[in-house]
């Protein structure tokens, strides 16, 4: 059955919405790919940085612990971003099902 006018309506909103999503996470993605390379990167600068650390050294210790431990609130908080990343790419899928759902291969015809 074709679409009502008020559905068309409906339909066109759904779709403005799940454009505007789809460019949200368009314009998310780089900066979560980016961050997670940083991280990547500085956790091979810790590795190299750990073996030449001098156990004995206490000053030196303490200062790459202190390294450590912003890389991992760095982690930390990545990760909090990767889990609201995800939550807006599963409101993208169930938008685009109910869309799907309700608009696609349903013509408007006037009356």
């Amino acid at each position: 059955r074709g679409l009502t006018f008020e559905e068309f309506q409906a339909c066109m909103e759904q779709k403005a919405g799940l454009k505007q999503l789809t460019r949200r996470l368009n314009e998310l993605q780089p900066v979560i790919d980016g961050e997670h390379k940083q991280i990547a990167s500085e956790e091979s600068a810790l590795s190299v940085a750990r073996a030449s650390v001098d156990p004995t050294d206490g000053a030196a210790v303490d200062v790459f612990n202190a390294r450590l431990g912003k890389q991992h609130e760095r982690v930390r908080a990545f990760n909090r971003q990767v889990n609201e990343f995800n939550k807006e790419v599963d409101k993208h899928r169930a938008e685009r099902g109910k869309c799907s759902l309700n608009c696609a291969k349903r013509p408007f015809r006037t009356a």
